[in-house]
Parts: C-alpha cells; structure tokens; sequence
C-alpha cells in the first residue's frame, strides 16, 4: 500500500494500492495514442494550448502550498514560492519555447542543412517527494511543449498532490491521456519500459534509484536524464561579505527542513574567519523559528518522514565519535518521529559519514583551509557534482576558480539555485543530462538532421 501521511502531527491523509498491468497499461495505451495528434501540432499551436495553466497556478496556488505543507511539512512561506517558481518556469517557457524548437540552419559552400527538434514520444518521469509541484513541472512542461505526452510516477507519500496536479493539467491540456499519473511499485518499472511504449526516462531522486534507472533504460536504449544528491561545497574566502555568506549558507542549507539537494551542505570557510563566520551562522539560525507547516512564522518544521530523521541521527553520532563538535543543538520541546532541530557541526573531517554522504536534514558541516588549493580538493573530494559557492570579491579569480569545480553549476557570491534560464544538473554521482533552459527542453527531442542536396 501507498501512505501519505502528515509528517508533522503523523495523521494518516490518504493510502492506495498500487496498479498493477490492469490499471497501468491502459494509461500507457492512451498517452501513446494522444501524443501522435498533440505532435502533429505546432509548437505555438502547444504554447496556446498551455497558456491557461499559468492563470490556474496563480489561482490555486494557496491549495497546492498547503498540500506540499500537509504531505511533506514543507513551510507555507517556502510551499507558495515553490509555486511562484513554477509559475515562473511555465512563463519562461510559454515565452522561449518557439525559439528553442526553430530549426537551424547549416549553410556552407558544400552543404545545405537543417538542425530540427521532434518529440521523442512518450516519456516518463520519477518524481521525488521534496518539492511535489517544482520538480515535476520542470521536467514536464518542456517536454509536452516539445511535443511529447508525459507520465509520472510520483512519490508514493505525495498522493493528494500528485492528484491535484493531474486534475490541473488534464484540465489545460486538449487531448486527455498526455498527463497521467502512475501509481506504481518500482518493481513494474521493468514491465512499463518493456511495453516499448516509454521513448525516454527522467528521475530525480537518490543515487540508488538513478543506478536503478540507468540499468533498467539501458536495457532498452532509452535516453535518460538523472538528477541525482549533491553535497555541495560553499566555500568562504578572508575578503568575503561575511554577514552576506552566512545568511546565505543557512538560507540554502536549512531551506525546506534541510530536505534539498542543492543545499550548502559543506561549509568550507578560511581559517582565519571561520569564528566569525561560525558565530553569524549562529545569529541567523536563532532568528529562525520552528512550528507548524501552516504557521507563516514557521521557517522549520519537520523532515519528512521517521526513517530521514533515523538517518541523520547516525551520521551526526558517527562525526561526534570521530571528533566533530556540535556547536548548537535541539532548541524545541516538541517531540515527534520526524523532529530534527537544525544544528552545526565543526571540526568536520573527509573519514566522517556527513562529509562522505549525502545529509539531507538541516545539519551545517563546517571544515577549514588556508589556501586556495586546499579549499579546491576539499570541495572536489566528494563522489557528487551538483553544485558549489565561491564567495570572494575577487570575481576574475573565482571565474577561473569555477572552471575547477567538478559540478554542474557555481555561484559567486550568491545562492546555488535553479533557474528556468539556465540548465540544471550535475556530474559523477549527483547524475547526468540537463533539465531547464533550451538544454533542458532538447534533453527528450530527436535532434534530428536534414541535408538539402540540389
């Protein structure tokens, strides 16, 4: 059975059995069946098509933020920017996707040629749970607009918000069938993509799943798009904004109960200011209060589930065992399965389990270094490649600095974020391909060539 459940008061909200063949593979029928008339379309034939969903985002956006808050226990200040992101990203696409599918033209003394964008077909998404609404529209949005019909498997706890979204979307799109949900166990992936029905995968989710999904798409030489954990460094130099470096490291580290993947998870700070730079931290993790996800005073609620908070609770006790100091702690009565106060940690060292994995919780890790080289393997030392923050007023030197960063993105002086603008992903562990900007839109087109001879 699926179960979503409050996180923060642990009320059941809803449970559902997974589908079987009976339920999944019809849904499979019809996605293929709709996405053939939907691709015969013309992509501002799509965009008008679409238009509407922005209106209707805007319009419900208090509903949706409050079922992020009652299924995950995301804050309600942070569940409608998730929504205002979304709005965001679907404008931007509304806006550029008909520059993005115009065909280039190839034009040399001996050629005559076409670069062209097709939809691939019938493509698939497996969505994580951390932001119910960001997460799929980024993937999905681009995609129909390129012409292909969309599935998603969603989180199995996020089950009221994986309806309300496909009632919204079945509501603006023409032909019914090309949003669908899939309620399925993992184990039925290998019967869905066996149908030949699915033309390309994306997930976001943990790195056992993505090695799960590249084995299982490479069976079938489907492309795949993988976004995956991240343990990104956030490195501070002597001549940085100081106050500006710790508000933003908390910001992007205790964001959404610690639950993102492109949080500053690893604090890298000079030695010669990392007091400093520890007791701003400080101030700004005490002005941020913790409460109910419906609260709009609430900045930190609870994870997500028991079993992240049984995991962060071992890899906090492995550093404690290995050295590591716990410079601030549990601040809340409360007691609840899923309560996990932020903290930090110094004296972090590369043998200790929060620097080796992945923490997904509000848990600041800080290491020091006294030069540049230094600070460079440290944050390169790691299996991950999300992203990185360089943050020093020197910006040619951070220029050159970025390019030896082992990630998909880096900010100078500012937040690791994702932009509608600009392709996300990452490299080694974090995943491969690129969702967002026009990278992101051709990541499940055909890119296809066409050679005009005389």
């Amino acid at each position: 059975m699926f179960f979503s459940h409050q996180p923060f008061t642990g009320q059941l909200i809803l449970e559902r059995e997974p589908w079987g063949p009976e339920k999944w593979a019809p849904v499979l029928d019809m996605a293929w069946s709709q996405q053939k008339p939907w691709r015969r379309k013309t992509v501002i034939e799509r965009i008008q098509s679409l238009s509407g969903l922005v209106g209707v985002l805007e319009a419900r956006k208090q509903e949706l933020a409050i079922l992020a808050g009652e299924e995950m226990g995301k804050p309600i200040r942070q569940a409608e920017a998730e929504i205002d992101k979304c709005i965001w990203m679907c404008r931007y696409y509304l806006q550029h996707a008909e520059d993005i599918m115009t065909p280039r033209s190839i034009q040399d003394k001996d050629l005559q040629g076409l670069v062209q964008y097709q939809p691939l077909g019938v493509v698939l998404g497996i969505m994580p749970w951390n932001f119910p609404f960001w997460q799929t529209l980024r993937f999905a949005i681009p995609a129909l607009l390129a012409g292909n019909a969309v599935l998603i498997k969603p989180a199995p706890q996020m089950l009221r918000s994986a309806d309300l979204l496909e009632e919204i979307m079945s509501a603006v799109l023409p032909f019914h069938g090309l949003f669908r949900n899939l309620f399925v166990e993992p184990e039925s992936l290998e019967g869905i993509l066996d149908t030949e029905r699915i033309a390309g995968v994306s997930l976001t989710g943990s790195e056992r799943a993505g090695r799960s999904i590249a084995s299982l798409a490479g069976l079938h030489v489907l492309p795949t798009v993988l976004e995956l954990g991240g343990s990104d460094a956030f490195i501070v130099f002597p001549d940085a904004d100081l106050e500006k470096a710790a508000r933003t490291a908390v910001l992007s580290r205790m964001t959404n109960n610690g639950q993102t993947c492109i949080a500053a998870k690893r604090w890298l700070v000079h030695k010669d200011i990392a007091d400093d730079f520890l007791a701003l931290s400080h101030r700004e993790l005490d002005a941020l209060q913790t409460g109910p996800p419906s609260s709009y005073d609430s900045f930190f609620t609870c994870l997500a589930r028991k079993d992240l908070a049984d995991t962060v609770e071992r890899q906090v006790r492995d550093a404690l065992d290995k050295g590591a100091v716990l410079t601030t702690g549990p601040r809340s009565s409360v007691e609840r399965p899923t309560h996990y106060a932020p903290r930090v940690l110094t004296n972090v060292q590369t043998n200790m389990n929060v620097w080796k994995e992945e923490v997904f919780a509000p848990v600041g890790v800080l290491a020091t270094f006294s030069e540049w080289d230094e600070a460079l393997d440290m944050a390169n030392d790691t299996s991950y490649g999300l992203g990185a923050s360089i943050w020093t007023k020197d910006n040619s030197k951070a220029l050159s600095w970025a390019a030896l960063l082992d990630v998909g993105t880096v900010a100078i002086n500012g937040l690791v974020r994702s932009d509608p603008r600009l392709p996300f992903g990452g490299v080694k562990r974090s995943g491969y391909g690129r969702e967002l900007g026009p990278e992101g839109m051709h990541s499940f087109c055909n890119i296809q060539s066409v050679i005009l001879d005389a």
